[in-house]
């Protein structure tokens, strides 16, 4: 059967493209749809056997059109163009899809084989209710090392993700899960853990974890070219990065003065607002006065304020409680 097909791409460009391709493969394209209420009126009226959907289409969710159409009628066959290969990375799961419905990596499109094969099971697929089928085909390396490296992540640690990447500080990520800031600090170390994200002196922890999103996203890498503005958006330093390279922001300032390294390594990170670090000196204070040295207080402060600033190149006033 040459299946009837609608194209719903609201990118004009991308969608001319892609509909020469399926018609020089023979593909009986029926309609080209750039909005959802043209989308919606052409099912109407043509009644598709086969519907091609972009997953990035402005201003609705491409998840919610499929529904819709597959409401009309429910044994339309869906076949979805997605650029990465987990839709939590853009605040979707496959929960939510239409049963049946066929997810093909853009990346894969250029195969025009796998593209029409998929197009030609969607309508089986649908008659029978399978389950959502993810086609990945002859995917690079770097993709299927992308899935495989998402699949030990879980919903909660990619949506902690998704709101670093937005700017949220960890105390509003908190407040958004209701979960404690310390508990957010913690699943973004988690999440450096499993991307093997090492501490770096010449890197912020939160740039680096953008910077893996948009690249699981198919991102070019000239993205990190920022304009200086949304840069400092993402740089912005949390109490976390601090913790993160406290170990070796100790091991820095030992090699400077073993009597400054004494008089902090056992201090709490207590607080950092983006300009004052709070040290905690309650528990240790609690056992004697080992850390009542006033005379020689301000001068350690500098220390540790320049053995910061070299490794996580930020200026940092030094708070104690």
């Amino acid at each position: 059967m040459n299946e009837r097909v609608l194209v719903i791409v609201d990118d004009p460009f991308e969608s001319t493209t892609l509909v020469a391709a399926l018609r020089m493969h023979e593909m009986d394209v029926i309609g080209e749809a750039r909005t959802e209420a043209v989308a919606m009126n052409m099912q109407r009226r043509l009644n598709p056997d086969v519907v091609l959907l972009d997953m990035h289409f402005a201003g609705v969710s491409a998840i919610h059109i499929a529904i819709n159409l597959r409401k009309k009628n429910p044994l339309v066959g869906i076949v979805i163009l997605e650029s990465c290969v987990d839709l939590r990375l853009i605040g979707d799961n496959n929960k939510e899809i239409p049963s049946g419905s066929k997810i093909v990596l853009k990346s894969l499109a250029s195969d025009l084989n796998v593209l029409c094969n998929a197009i030609g099971n969607s309508t089986e697929s649908a008659l029978t209710q399978q389950e959502v089928e993810w086609i990945y085909g002859n995917s690079s390396l770097v993709e299927k090392g992308i899935h495989d490296l998402m699949a030990h992540l879980t919903d909660l640690q990619v949506s902690t993700l998704r709101l670093v990447v937005d700017g949220l500080t960890n105390a509003q990520i908190g407040r958004e899960h209701f979960v404690s800031e310390k508990s957010v600090e913690q699943i973004i170390s988690r999440l450096a853990l499993v991307l093997n994200l090492q501490p770096d002196r010449n890197k912020n922890l939160r740039v680096q974890l953008v910077g893996e999103y948009y690249k699981w996203l198919g991102a070019p890498h000239h993205y990190l070219h920022l304009p200086e503005q949304t840069s400092i958006k993402f740089a912005a330093m949390e109490l976390a990065d601090i913790r993160t390279n406290w170990n070796q922001i100790l091991d820095l300032l030992l090699d400077q003065d073993r009597i400054a390294w004494l008089s902090f390594f056992d201090a709490r990170l207590a607080a950092f607002d983006g300009k004052v670090l709070t040290l905690d000196f309650s528990d240790s204070r609690k056992l004697g006065s080992a850390h009542e040295y006033s005379h020689a207080r301000q001068r350690h402060h500098q220390l540790l304020s320049g053995v910061i600033k070299s490794c996580l190149d930020v200026d940092v006033e030094i708070n104690e409680i």
